[in-house]
C-alpha cells in the first residue's frame, strides 16, 4: 500500500481588473519535483506513505515505529530488512542504533559515475568507524563511513581510492554528496568540497548503515532523512542545486 500527497496551487493573472488567464500547478512529492530529474533512487523521510513497519509493505509505520522498507514509488523499489535489526522511524528521519541496523536497496549494479546524495545526522560517540553506507556485501565499494580511530572524526569515501572531508561529521544535521568518478571524484559535506580519486570498482546494491558485510563494529548510529541517487557524475552547478534544496526541505544549516 502507497499513498500520493497532492498541492494544487492555482494562480489568476489579472490586468486592469481583466482576467487574462488561469495556471495550475501540481506537486505530487514524485521525482519530477526534484531540481535535477534522472533520480534512480529516492528515499526521502517527508514523502508520505513511504515508510512500512515491514519489508513486504502492508502497514504503514508511525513515529516510533521499525522500519522495514523504505519505498521509493517513482523507482518501484525501496531499502528493506525483513529480519529485525531495522531502524526506528523518527519525526524527521530514520534512527540507526549503531549495534545491528540496516537496510539494503536492491537496485542492481552501480557502476560509476554515480552521484550520491545524503541528509544525515551523526548521532554516536565517534569511536572506531560508522558506516553511512556501502555496497551489499562487496567490502569498500561506493562506501561512505565516518573514521574516528585517531584525533578528530572525519568524513571518507572509498570505491578503490579514498576522500576524506573534515566538516562536522557528528552533531550536526548536514547535507552530504559523494560523485564517484575515478580520478574526477568529490566528497562534499554542506558547502564543503574535496576533490581527488575514488577508485573506479563497481558497486552492487546499497545498504545504508552498515559496512558491506554487516561486520560488527562498523554500523552506524545516525538519523537519515533522504537519501538520493542519479547514475551520472554532477557537476558543480548541479550539486549545489541539490544541496541547496534538501537543505531548504529538511532544515539543514549550510
Amino acid at each position: 500500500m502507497t499513498q500520493t500527497t497532492a498541492n494544487l496551487t492555482l494562480s489568476l493573472a489579472r490586468s486592469g481588473g481583466v482576467a487574462l488567464g488561469l495556471s495550475l500547478s501540481l506537486s505530487t512529492g514524485a521525482s519530477a519535483d526534484l531540481p535535477v530529474v534522472g533520480a534512480t533512487l529516492w528515499l526521502d523521510a517527508l514523502r508520505p506513505g513511504t515508510l512500512f513497519q515491514d519489508a513486504a509493505r502492508t502497514t504503514l509505520a508511525g513515529v516510533g515505529d521499525p522500519v522495514g522498507s523504505w519505498f521509493d514509488p517513482d523507482a518501484g523499489i525501496g531499502a528493506t530488512q525483513s529480519g529485525t535489526a531495522r531502524p526506528v522511524r523518527a519525526a524527521a528521519g530514520l534512527t540507526f542504533d549503531g549495534v545491528d541496523d540496516f537496510l539494503d536497496a536492491a537496485i542492481g549494479a552501480r557502476p560509476q559515475p554515480e552521484t550520491l546524495y545524503l541528509v544525515l545526522q551523526m548521532t554516536g560517540t565517534g569511536a572506531g568507524f560508522e558506516t553511512i553506507s556501502d555496497a551489499v556485501g562487496n567490502v569498500n565499494t561506493g562506501r561512505l563511513f565516518v573514521e574516528a580511530l585517531s584525533g578528530a572524526p572525519f568524513l571518507s569515501a572509498i570505491s578503490g581510492g579514498s576522500l576524506a572531508n573534515t566538516t562536522r561529521p557528528y552533531g550536526a544535521l548536514v547535507a552530504v554528496c559523494a560523485v564517484f568518478n575515478g580520478a574526477s571524484s568529490v566528497l562534499r559535506v554542506n558547502t564543503s568540497d574535496v576533490s581527488g580519486n575514488l577508485g573506479t570498482n563497481t558497486s552492487t546494491g546499497l545498504r545504508l548503515g552498515a559496512y558491506g558485510t554487516g561486520a560488527p563494529g562498523y554500523f552506524a548510529s545516525m538519523r537519515v532523512a533522504m537519501v538520493l541517487r542519479y547514475a551520472a557524475a554532477h557537476t558543480a552547478s548541479q550539486r549545489d542545486a541539490i544541496i541547496a534544496w534538501a537543505a531548504a526541505r529538511h532544515g539543514v544549516t549550510l
